[in-house]
């Protein structure tokens, strides 16, 4: 078993008119920009903190390592500051071993903000 891994970041925008539409936007442009055999697999619009913050996510898989990973990216905006949650594991273990794990990180999340 390959461990799935999380990252979870917050950074200051440099730009503090930015928005989580456009914010999200460039970033999963990004995504699949740079994603080795990158595959859309899901996308939309999310809640966190209990419900009180607005969040974008993208699932996705790609190649990384000879490998076929399923990733998660959840991005927020809150106060100036962007938050951004990555879970990442092998495609075919992503569903069977880390799925629940991760749904439980994200709705453990909180903005202290």
């Amino acid at each position: 078993l390959t461990p799935g891994y999380a990252i979870i970041s917050a950074t200051k925008l440099k730009d503090a008119a930015e928005t989580l539409g456009t914010y999200t936007e460039a970033d999963f442009s990004r995504i699949e920009e740079y994603a080795d055999q990158y595959q859309a697999l899901d996308r939309g619009e999310m809640q966190l903190n209990s419900g009180r913050v607005k969040a974008y996510y993208i699932r996705y898989a790609h190649n990384k390592l000879s490998k076929r990973w399923e990733s998660v990216k959840i991005i927020a905006i809150n106060q100036d500051v962007a938050y951004i949650l990555g879970f990442h594991a092998l495609q075919s273990d992503y569903q069977r071993d880390y799925a629940e794990d991760f749904a439980r990180i994200v709705a453990s999340f909180k903005l202290l903000k």
